[in-house]
């Protein structure tokens, strides 16, 4: 089962000496760590356990108390609900450093309000006492924080100054509503109205890219509880994602522990005259801020907000303002979120519920490192690494993607600045793999210059697949084998070198993709084992693919469907699975072989998502499938200089799912 097989690597105990110090953070509800510092050896260890709310241990500087130490240590965020037991721990271990340590919480104006913790400060009246470096983080307030939004990152936004962090407080209101009167208490945004629903509630209409324009119109609008705001989205490819003052390009589930809304995304042809809607339905007064999640659209000021407070720095103007210097493409995943794709004319109604929003991660240091506890499996990873990657960002929609998806192609795709030289990198056989005939010894595969969907790495797990399939040929000789998100395809060659009946070959439907599987096909397989070379969007209809497959096949589907490092891109978990059930074989007699199977390899590449990347295999479970691991395998880091710990993104693993029943 999976809980035997995904444990992470724990960083080793401390010596049977050193000292354990047990830290509270949020305790009580009260914004502090409690101790606020500890005086502490090196070796020794520190226990913080995370009470409700969230919060998180992130390393800063003297100077700079409400700003992440680029390359120190951090939690990241851990939410904890009320009523959890046990508490959430992360230990730290001090390192053998001279000098004091200092930490602060990243969640939006915790820092200001003097969050801090610091190990081995100096007494008062030192200038660098903790009493000082807590009022210095008050002074600053956190509004000089590690965000996207960083003033620094080019000399176009130098002179721009971030806002400060919107202020939420406690508040009680008598209210009158249908004839009865309520005493209500509520978390209040500055400047907001009390939460009056509407006396008649009605319904706001915004559309979405009209007449070309990267905009929603009105992008600006008020509404009152009980109304509901539709979004009517006009041709292209365009978004509704919520997000957060702050953080306007990145949506909102990244950056906090709210959900929010999403629309995902919704392709129109340009002579569509339905148009599809979205609709969210208003529950309390605070702002609601969105973005559309296409590329550069968000950076290009494709925002909106409802109930933005006009009077204070918090307002539409300061947030349109933040997007455009953010140059941040987008953070949003069609496939996950409360919303759903409507057809047109539908309506898909959500609620919106608008919540504190916190800060974005910090960096990753390699020493110190916090670890987690046995199957807690918490890692933290850099602010530019997202938790979701999403393929229908990279590009807008393509002529062969609108013609897979049933829409009218009505423009080119549009033009890419000029690619790098391809590389070109070798497998060579296992000694154990070559047969006696030795009929072929090593494959060269063409890798593209760069590419937006990492085609120009020959991936360990591409090399760790390639050489199962070398050691294992029972499971696809003389069988059907499809590849889906091939990047360069050497598994689907090895298959096909060593005896597959047919091998169909996809990924995504871009004209750089496909003509380099292409080459590397016509390079090292003779053409009649090959099925097609196509594109293909997981999760669409199948009938292209499987027409791939001769027409006399007794079978007409795929005994082996091959997922190489394919499963960190969460918000796909559910279309790859759908793939996989419609296109593989039932459970057939077939003189003792294995039964049907989808392989599925990777490497945790940021590993603290690897939860997240193992999920995949809890909701294929959930689908009827049984998951099983059947190998690991060590190889050098792809980029040594990535934060988190090395051997977790080192280690290949290799998974076997087969229908149940």
């Amino acid at each position: 089962m999976i809980a035997s097989s995904i444990a992470l690597s724990l960083a080793a105990i401390p010596a049977a000496f050193a000292a354990t110090f047990t830290v509270q953070v949020g305790a009580g509800g009260k914004l502090a760590y409690d101790p606020e510092f500890v005086l502490a050896n090196p070796g020794d260890t520190i226990n913080f356990v995370f009470n409700p709310k969230n919060h998180t241990v992130t390393q800063s500087s003297f100077n700079t108390p409400c700003v992440a130490l680029p390359d120190g240590a951090t939690t990241g965020f851990v939410p904890v609900a009320a009523g959890t037991t046990p508490l959430p721990t992360r230990q730290f271990v001090v390192p053998n450093t001279n000098g004091p340590l200092w930490f602060y919480c990243q969640q939006t104006g915790h820092c200001g309000q003097g969050m801090v913790f610091a190990i081995n400060p100096p007494a008062d009246p030192d200038p660098h006492s903790f009493s000082a470096f807590q009022a210095l983080a008050i002074a600053q307030n956190g509004t000089s924080t590690s965000s996207s939004t960083s003033s620094a990152s080019s000399s176009s936004t130098s002179a721009f100054v971030t806002p400060p962090p919107p202020q939420w407080q406690s508040a009680t209101a008598t209210v009158t509503f249908d004839g009865s009167v309520y005493t209500t208490t509520y978390t209040s945004y500055d400047g907001t109205p009390p939460p009056t629903p509407a006396a008649n509630p009605v319904d706001h209409k915004i559309t979405v890219g009209a007449n070309g324009e990267l905009s929603y119109n009105p992008p600006n609008i008020t509404a009152n509880i009980g109304d509901t705001v539709t979004f009517e989205f006009h041709p292209k490819n365009h978004t509704v994602t919520q997000s957060s003052f702050l953080h306007p390009c990145e949506a909102l589930q990244e950056t906090s522990d709210s959900p929010g809304f999403k629309s995902g995304f919704q392709p129109v042809s340009a002579n569509q005259t339905d148009f599809p809607t979205f609709q969210i339905k208003i529950n309390d007064t605070a702002p609601i801020w969105g973005y559309c999640g296409q590329t550069g659209h968000c950076a290009a000021g494709m925002v909106f907000a409802i109930n933005a407070v006009e009077s204070g720095p918090n307002n539409f103007e300061n947030f349109l303002a933040l997007a455009k210097q953010s140059g941040n493409s987008s953070s949003d995943s069609s496939g996950s979120g409360s919303a759903t794709t409507t057809a047109p004319g539908s309506k898909n109604t959500n609620a919106a519920a608008s919540s504190h929003v916190g800060p974005s991660k910090g960096k990753h240091g390699k020493t110190p490192v916090f670890f987690a506890h046995p199957r807690r499996r918490t890692h933290k990873m850099s602010s530019e690494d997202d938790e979701t990657y999403n393929l229908d960002e990279v590009f807008e929609v393509s002529k062969h993607a609108c013609l897979l998806n049933g829409i009218a192609p009505t423009e080119k795709e549009p033009p890419r600045p000029p690619t790098p030289e391809p590389t070109v990198a070798t497998y060579t056989r296992d000694a154990q793999n070559l047969p006696s005939d030795e009929s072929w010894r090593e494959i060269r595969i063409r890798l593209v210059g760069s590419h937006p969907l990492w085609a120009h790495y020959l991936w360990n797990a591409a090399l760790a697949l390639a050489s199962y399939l070398d050691s294992n040929r029972d499971i696809y000789f003389n069988r059907n084998v499809l590849e889906l998100g091939a990047g360069g395809s050497l598994p689907s060659i090895v298959a096909a070198k060593n005896g597959a009946r047919k091998v169909v070959i996809t990924d995504y439907p871009d004209s750089v993709l496909l003509e380099n599987i292409s080459h590397n096909v016509s390079e090292n397989v003779e053409k009649e084992k090959l099925g097609r070379v196509d594109g293909y969007i997981w999760g669409q209809p199948v009938d292209r693919v499987l027409g791939a497959l001769p027409i006399d096949d007794p079978h007409r589907k795929f005994h082996l469907v091959i997922l190489s490092d394919l499963i960190f891109n969460h918000s796909q978990h559910d279309a790859l699975l759908k793939t996989c059930e419609a296109v593989l074989v039932e459970k057939v007699p077939d003189g003792g072989r294995d039964d049907p199977c989808v392989l599925v390899f990777y490497s945790h590449h940021r590993p603290h998502l690897a939860h997240r990347d193992m999920e995949f295999f809890k909701k294929a479970e959930d689908r009827g499938w049984a998951c099983e691991e059947i190998i690991t395998k060590i190889f050098p880091p792809m980029f040594p200089e990535d934060p988190g710990e090395e051997l977790i993104r080192s280690t290949v693993h290799g998974w076997r799912l087969t229908r149940r029943g």
